[in-house]
């Protein structure tokens, strides 16, 4: 018998339906028993990621993160969290360790807050890893993987992907997201994406990084041409897509 609350489940995995329905679909392919602490966690990093965005006043968006941070210190302390409710289940389900870790996912989202470029292509590249690998890293350790850094490299890959669709709406935000927005750098970071990219992942990892099961095919679109950035997506065939998407459950990138 699962120790979540119904309610809990219910409340984050409505969330991520509407927050993300494409990692919604993701864990509703996993195995029933771990689906709650994957609703959790995404439900939580979907209103992470949102809270650099919430208000015009920094000091604001900095108090929103700061709460996120002080929440996973309590549960990294061992301590019942239920102010929310995924978490309510992750306080059941991360460890110290885990909680730590996604501790500097949450640090890693101040950047978002301001319109200050990275200071160099490795603090880019750290942004990546620690806001999106961390992520699907700890996804991947709920799912009891045994090899972590493969789903954080694949996560990382995921980033770079989800970080280049969004280029042209984060610099119609006022922010400067590439230190160098040549054509010629977009291909280096997607081609940097694309080298993150294990070549096995088990099981677990397969399904922790099921929502970026098309991340190789944009970095890989991207690198081949990098002023497609801000161009509509090419029209999906469902049937291809729904074949994509069953490859990296079953076999991987």
């Amino acid at each position: 018998m699962t120790p979540y609350a119904p309610d809990d489940i219910n409340a984050c995995a409505e969330h991520l339906a509407r927050a993300d329905p494409n990692r919604f679909r993701a864990v509703m392919a996993c195995p029933v028993h771990h689906r709650a602490p994957l609703f959790a966690l995404f439900a939580m990093n979907s209103e992470i990621a949102q809270a650099p965005w919430a208000s015009q006043e920094p000091m604001i968006c900095e108090m929103r993160l700061q709460w996120w941070f002080d929440a996973l210190d309590d549960i990294a302390l061992g301590k019942s969290v239920t102010t929310h409710p995924a978490l309510s289940i992750l306080s059941l389900a991360l460890d110290p360790a885990l909680a730590r870790r996604l501790q500097t996912l949450v640090t890693a989202r101040r950047w978002d807050i301001y319109r200050d470029p990275f200071d160099t292509l490795h603090d880019h590249h750290t942004y990546i890893r620690e806001t999106s690998g961390i992520l699907f890293e700890t996804a991947a350790t709920l799912l009891r993987t045994n090899d972590p850094k493969r789903a954080c490299d694949m996560g990382t890959a995921i980033g770079a992907a989800n970080f280049l669709i969004a280029l042209p709406a984060l610099e119609r935000a006022g922010k400067i997201p590439m230190t160098d927005g040549r054509p010629a750098a977009i291909r280096d970071f997607a081609n940097w994406g694309q080298s993150q990219i294990p070549k096995h992942l088990d099981r677990a990892g397969r399904l922790a990084c099921l929502s970026g099961y098309d991340a190789k095919f944009t970095l890989k679109r991207i690198a081949s041409d990098p002023n497609v950035v801000g161009d509509a997506p090419p029209p999906q065939n469902p049937l291809l897509d729904r074949l994509k998407f069953l490859k990296f459950a079953l076999i991987g990138p």
